[in-house]
Formats: structure tokens, sequence, C-alpha cells
């Protein structure tokens, strides 16, 4: 028997590793910008990248291929009619809404503690942010949202779950 929704997932996991798109995209302001997805991070702070950044990429970009290779593999067995499931893009498109939880936790408690910060608990969109220090008054644009990319990969989660459930 051959389970044609897992191979059609498995399929599309593929399509997910290989793919070179952000999944997610935040800007503060223009002086610190961060597109990242589970295989590739670019962070540019005020217009420079860094070497360490190219690090994680390299353990990200083998990740890739990790993914790729599990995907094709239970690909092959439920082709052959073994059914293994694959659910990593499932739970990391499902995470990846804490992503904006993460960066307020990061505002609140770590940038907090240096300045009087008022962070939104959830942003999607362009939210501004006002900071009051010693009668100064200093406003920053803060966006954060998924990319269009991001909706696909939900999509692909999605049927990488409901073809954990349904048999054939």
């Amino acid at each position: 028997m051959r389970y044609y929704l897992l191979m059609f997932s498995m399929i599309l996991n593929i399509i997910v590793a290989l793919s070179p798109y952000y999944w997610w995209y935040y800007s503060i302001g223009g002086i610190l910008v961060v597109k990242d997805s589970l295989f590739n991070l670019y962070v540019n702070l005020l217009g420079s990248n860094y070497e360490i950044i190219n690090v994680i990429n390299y353990f990200l970009f083998s990740f890739r291929f990790y993914v790729i290779s599990v995907s094709a593999y239970y690909l092959y067995t439920a082709y052959k009619g073994i059914r293994n499931t694959y659910l990593l893009i499932m739970w990391a498109s499902y995470f990846y809404f804490l992503d904006p939880i993460i960066v307020y936790l990061i505002f609140e408690y770590i940038l907090g503690s240096f300045m009087p910060i008022k962070y939104p608990f959830f942003i999607i969109g362009t939210e501004v942010i006002n900071v009051y220090e010693s009668g100064a008054k200093i406003s920053m644009p803060i966006e954060s949202y998924p990319t269009l990319f991001y909706w696909f990969v939900l999509f692909v989660g999605t049927i990488n779950l409901i073809s954990r459930f349904i048999k054939r």
C-alpha cells in the first residue's frame, strides 16, 4: 500500500528545505534587521553583517540537508508501503509563532533592565514604541511579521499533521 498524502507531505518538506526564503521578518527602525527561517538567518545591525551569522548559517545549511535526507528516505519508505511520518516542519511552523514572544522577552527583561521600555506582548505588523529617558523621548518603529513563504510552510506543516493521522 502506498501512502499518497504522506508522500506528498514529504515532497513538500523537501521543497521547504530547499527554498532560500525567510519565514519571519523583524526590524527595529532599520537599525536592526533580522530575517530568519529554520534553515537560514540574516542579521544586519547598523548596516553591518557579522561573521558569527555565517558560522550559524553553515550549521543551518547542514541541517537543511539532514531534513532533505530524512524526508527523501521517508518518501521512499512510503512508496514501498512503510509508514514513517516526519513532523519537523509541522513543529517548526507552528512554534514559529513563538518568535514574537521571544522578542518580547528579550526587550522586556533583558533590555528592560537597562532602559525603561514597554514592549507589546505580540507584534505582527508595525508598532511604534516610545522610550522616555532623562526627559527625552525616543520613538522606534518595530516591524514583525511572517513572510508570504511562512504561510506556505504553515500549510506544509498542516499537511504533515494530517498525513500523520490519515492512514491512506
